[in-house]
């Protein structure tokens, strides 16, 4: 997950994408959201608690695809 948020990272300092403050400030802290639900449900009590959190980052994850398909669609960004 951290080679996530570092990829997240150097995307957001490329010159059409930098610009977008929301977006940037949206994309990182739903990667960085990834890696803490992962962590905080890794320390959970229970099973079923670290599963929520697994959860948690599913969906910060969906979100972060989300976010990358709508700058690949502005053409900002390739697949690759």
């Amino acid at each position: 997950m951290l080679d996530l948020t570092k990829d997240i990272r150097d995307i957001c300092k490329r010159d059409k994408t930098r610009l977008d403050f929301a977006w940037v400030d949206q994309i990182t802290r739903a990667s960085i959201s990834i890696m803490a639900n992962i962590a905080e449900g890794f320390e959970a009590q229970s099973d079923v608690e670290f599963a929520t959190f697994l959860g948690y980052a599913k969906r910060s994850s969906a979100e972060v695809r989300s976010l990358l398909y709508y700058r690949n669609d502005q053409s900002y960004l390739t697949k690759e």
